[in-house]
C-alpha cells in the first residue's frame, strides 16, 4: 500500500514517547519505502512527539477507520 503525506497510520511497536496502537500523522517521508516522519497524537490530538518509522512500525488506516476517531 502506498504511503502519501498526511496518511493517517496507527504503531504496531512499542515506543518509548507512546503506546502500540498510537494513532499518528504521516508528516515527511525521508525515504519512500523506508523512513516516514509521523506525529504522533494521543487521545485528544495533542502532539506527543515526531518519530522516524519504517513501514513495518505502522499500519495505514482506511478512510473508515479514521472516521471513527474521536478527537
Amino acid at each position: 500500500m502506498e504511503i502519501k503525506l498526511f496518511d493517517v497510520v496507527k504503531t504496531l511497536i512499542e515506543l518509548p514517547e507512546a503506546k502500540k496502537g498510537t494513532v499518528g500523522t504521516i508528516v515527511q517521508i525521508w525515504k519512500p519505502n523506508e523512513l516516514y516522519e509521523v506525529e504522533l497524537v494521543d487521545e485528544h490530538g495533542d502532539t506527543i512527539d515526531c518519530v522516524s518509522l519504517s513501514p513495518s512500525d505502522f499500519v495505514k488506516l482506511t478512510k473508515s477507520e479514521t472516521d471513527n476517531l474521536d478527537f
